[in-house]
């Protein structure tokens, strides 16, 4: 059994686990092996050190924050839906509400049935409105060509 960390220890190695957590992106594993404690170690200090604790908290919302700028940045400027950002905010962000939940909603079968065929009803009229779109400008390409 490895003997306990004196006081000096510890306080030195909260400050390089603290340092590592950060550039491992709150990773407690990875930081914890970059400096060679045990995961226990620093879930004890977790509970026993609450300065440690809101350290720790501060980094993980520092990286929930990142990941929030990230998405933002792609919805808005890059247009692209990126699946594993999506999954670290849906793993890592629940308390921020990143969550997909099923919701329990009581309805009859005929209420299923309508709003089954209102959503076939919408599709259709969507699906109508771009073929006749395709069609006006096949029409324009088709005269440009000929004239």
């Amino acid at each position: 059994m490895a003997r306990p960390y004196t006081q000096e220890e510890s306080t030195g190695l909260k400050k390089l686990y603290i340092a590592e957590f950060k550039l491992n992106g709150g990773y407690i594993h990875s930081a914890a092996n970059a400096i060679g404690v045990p995961v226990a170690t620093i879930r004890y200090w977790t509970l026993h050190d609450n300065e440690f604790k809101k350290e720790c908290d501060l980094i993980k919302e520092l990286v929930l924050d990142r990941a929030e700028q990230e998405l933002f940045y792609r919805a808005t400027k890059v247009r692209d839906r990126d699946t594993a950002l999506l999954f670290f905010l849906k793993t890592k962000g629940k308390e921020r509400g990143y969550i997909e939940r099923v919701e329990n909603v009581n309805t009859t079968m005929a209420e299923v049935d309508y709003r089954t065929n209102q959503i076939d009803v919408d599709l259709v009229e969507r699906l109508e409105a771009q073929g006749v779109e395709k069609y006006k400008q096949s029409l324009a390409n088709h005269e440009t060509a000929n004239d």
